[in-house]
């Protein structure tokens, strides 16, 4: 009877172990992610079209991915914020980017703005032909079961 009781501690406390150590080495997983997260710049944002109802921006980014394996990022997500601290354009992109392990590579997101909103806060910036503005971007991806959504902020100009 003994034996079966020890057996049976034994078992469970071997049991609890292996969930320890499972937890542990995730935990572990989630910081090697987060301190290795992807990098981003904006090589290039202009103003592709304007009309008289809205201003089509156009932002090229390059991801770099700093991880030994493959990110599959699911969503870039750019909401820019005028001098004003309001936000005058969104953007999601939801179409997959498989970025290889230390490898970086260009993402093209496309913003409407209403122009009646860049132009009341930014008039002069407008005479200038630029607009500047912070972006700030949400990154989201899941690796290893983990679901990630990093965020940055830059300041960026427009330029027609």
């Amino acid at each position: 009877m003994k034996k079966i009781i020890f057996l049976t501690l034994f078992i469970s406390a071997l049991i609890l172990s292996c969930k320890s150590a499972q937890n542990y080495a995730r935990e572990l997983s989630r910081k090697l992610i987060e301190e290795n997260r992807p990098d981003i710049t904006f090589r290039s944002a202009k103003i592709k079209n304007m009309t008289l109802s809205d201003i089509t921006l156009e932002c090229v980014l390059d991801i770099k991915n700093n991880l030994p394996e493959e990110m599959p990022i699911e969503k870039i997500e750019i909401e820019l914020i005028n001098t004003d601290g309001k936000t005058f354009a969104t953007a999601n992109s939801v179409e997959s980017l498989k970025i290889p392990a230390n490898e970086t590579r260009t993402k093209t997101v496309i913003l409407n703005a209403k122009y009646f909103e860049v132009y009341s806060t930014a008039l002069t910036s407008l005479r200038n032909r630029n607009v500047k503005c912070t972006a700030k971007t949400y990154i989201t991806f899941t690796m290893a079961r983990m679901k990630f959504r990093f965020p940055y902020t830059v300041e960026i100009v427009f330029i027609q």
